[in-house]
């Protein structure tokens, strides 16, 4: 690839799967959109992860790029719009902890929020019974051997159950964001 080459070669070697092309256009903005990152504020570790994010999605869909459009202005835009999300993501974060800390949430508005309908649909996903161990646990307020004695099961079983149950919370919850913050607070209540 030389360094002449027009967006529209690129973008049409890119389409075709040019590992050449990606890694040129890697070489090209990729220090470019990590300072752009660094400008709006993330800190070095959320620029990075914004930059390889972006690529990734620049070769996750590159089928769909426009040769006739500007490749910076395709690449940047992606990146704006993954940086924009994850502010919003942090923002609906930030707000939550805040109230969550300052106690100004009841349970039934936490329950009706985003997280909320996000901890049900990850719920929902779980086996019934490794489901009704974790409501248990975590909404009720249940001792281990409270739940493995209402249920019939060994005690060891509930714990295992649980565990399951809060890597498959932590998983899905930080698929949107959630992860920090939540990991958290999944922490301290994790020995109820």
């Amino acid at each position: 690839m030389h360094p002449d080459s027009d967006d529209s070669e690129l973008i049409r070697r890119l389409q075709e799967g040019n590992e050449e092309a990606f890694r040129y256009i890697y070489d090209a903005f990729g220090k470019r959109l990590f300072y752009f990152a660094r400008s709006l504020n993330l800190n070095t570790e959320d620029a990075q992860e914004i930059v390889q994010e972006t690529f990734i999605r620049l070769w996750e869909s590159r089928h769909r790029a426009d040769a006739k459009q500007s490749l910076s202005a395709y690449v940047f835009s992606i990146a704006r719009n993954l940086i924009y999300n994850q502010m919003k993501k942090w923002a609906v974060r930030q707000r939550y902890l805040t109230n969550v800390l300052q106690g100004d949430e009841s349970v039934s508005e936490i329950r009706d929020s985003e997280l909320g309908s996000l901890i049900n649909q990850a719920m929902e996903e779980m086996p019934e019974k490794r489901r009704e161990v974790f409501r248990m646990s975590r909404f009720e307020g249940y001792l281990n051997q409270r739940i493995a004695d209402e249920l019939g099961i060994s005690k060891s079983t509930v714990e295992n159950h649980l565990n399951k149950a809060l890597k498959h919370m932590k998983k899905r919850l930080a698929q949107f964001g959630y992860g920090a913050g939540i990991a958290l607070c999944f922490y301290f209540f994790e020995n109820f």
